[in-house]
C-alpha cells in the first residue's frame, strides 16, 4: 500500500534508528526501499542486513549520485499506491502512519497528505520548530502556496504522494533545493492537497547535513522559489503575498552577501512582523533604503 524510500549515504550512526522508526509503527502494509548511493561507509552492509531480517525491505547499491538520483531510483523501483520519504538521519515519531494510510483511504481525493514536522529536532541548542498543521484540503495549488504558507515547508519528507505524481525523473539530479524543485514540477498539475495535525515527522537536527550548508548554493534555492512565483503567475506586490516575499528577501540577503547578485525585485511591503522581530526590522529597512540598498549594507555588517 505504501512504498516507503529511503535515500542512504554516510549515516551509519542514524541509519538502524531510522529503520526501526518504521517497524515500530503501528501500520505494517508497507515496502521499503533503502537506497544505498555508494555510501564509503559501512551502510551497504547494514543495508542489506535490514533486507534480510525483513522481507518488506529492499537494499538497493547505486553509484553515488545525490540525493535526487537516490530518490528517483526508489520511485522507479516503487510498488506501492503511495509514496513517502524519510532521509536517513531523520525518523517518524511512533503511530504517525497508522492515521495517516487512514485518512488517504478514506479520501481518494487527496493527492498528497501533509503532516506535521518537528524541524532540528533534538538541536543542543533547543533551536527547533513545531510545524503543526490545521486540517484543510487545498484544490488549488496558489491557494495552498499563500494560505498554508507552502513555501515554508515545501519539504518532501513530510508528505504522502500518490503513485500518479510521480516517476524516475521527478527529483531534479545535480540540483540543491530539489524539494522546492519537485513541488514547483506538480503546482501545474494541480493535485488535492490536505494537511493535517496527525502524525509527525521528526527532521532531526544533523549540522553536518546537506540543509546546513551555507553557500553559494543558496542561489538555486532562490531561483526555484522565483520560478514557483512566475509559474503562479504570483504578484509580489500584493499584500497577500507579502510574507513570501520576505522570506525570498532573507535568501536574498544571504545570496547578496555570497555572491553579489541580486535576483528579487524590488517591492515596498507593509511594516510589520511577518514572522517575528527580524521581519519587521528588515520590513522597516525595506521602505527606507530598498532592496538594493539594504543589501549593501547588510553585507558590511
Amino acid at each position: 500500500m505504501l512504498s516507503i524510500i529511503i535515500p542512504v549515504y554516510n549515516v551509519e550512526r542514524y541509519l538502524d534508528r531510522c529503520v526501526e522508526s518504521v517497524l515500530s509503527q503501528t501500520f505494517r502494509d508497507w515496502e521499503m526501499i533503502l537506497v544505498d548511493d555508494g555510501s564509503p561507509d559501512s551502510c551497504p552492509a547494514m543495508c542489506d542486513r535490514w533486507a534480510e531480517k525483513d522481507s518488506r525491505i529492499r537494499a538497493v547499491h547505486k553509484d553515488n549520485g545525490g540525493l535526487s538520483s537516490a530518490r528517483n531510483c526508489g520511485i522507479a523501483l516503487a510498488k506501492g499506491d503511495s509514496l513517502t520519504f524519510i532521509d536517513s538521519d531523520d525518523e517518524l515519531a511512533p503511530d504517525t502512519l497508522a492515521p495517516l494510510m487512514r485518512m488517504l483511504e478514506g479520501h481518494p481525493e487527496y493527492d498528497i497528505l501533509e503532516y506535521s514536522t518537528h524541524q532540528d529536532y533534538g538541536h543542543p541548542q533547543g533551536k527547533d520548530t513545531l510545524h503543526r498543521f490545521s486540517e484543510r484540503t487545498y484544490s488549488d495549488f496558489t491557494e495552498y502556496w499563500a494560505d498554508a504558507h507552502g513555501y515554508e515547508h515545501c519539504w518532501a519528507c513530510n508528505k504522502i504522494f500518490r503513485r500518479h505524481l510521480l516517476d524516475g525523473s521527478s527529483f531534479a539530479p545535480g540540483r540543491y533545493y530539489e524539494d522546492v524543485l519537485l513541488m514547483g514540477k506538480l503546482a501545474p498539475l494541480q493535485p488535492v492537497i490536505h494537511t493535517t495535525s496527525q502524525g509527525l515527522y521528526l527532521y532531526r537536527y544533523n549540522e553536518g547535513g546537506l540543509s546546513k550548508a551555507y553557500d553559494a548554493r543558496l542561489v538555486q534555492l532562490l531561483e526555484a522559489q522565483l520560478d514557483i512565483v512566475r509559474d503562479l503567475h504570483i504578484d509580489l506586490r500584493s499584500p497577500q503575498w507579502h510574507r513570501l516575499y520576505m522570506r525570498l528577501v532573507n535568501v536574498q540577503l544571504d545570496v547578496f552577501r555570497i555572491t553579489g547578485q541580486l535576483l528579487l525585485p524590488e517591492v515596498k511591503v507593509g511594516i510589520k512582523p511577518y514572522f517575528g522581530v527580524s521581519s519587521l526590522i528588515k520590513s522597516i529597512l525595506l521602505r527606507l533604503f530598498g532592496l538594493k540598498r539594504m543589501a549593501q549594507l547588510l553585507s558590511r555588517l
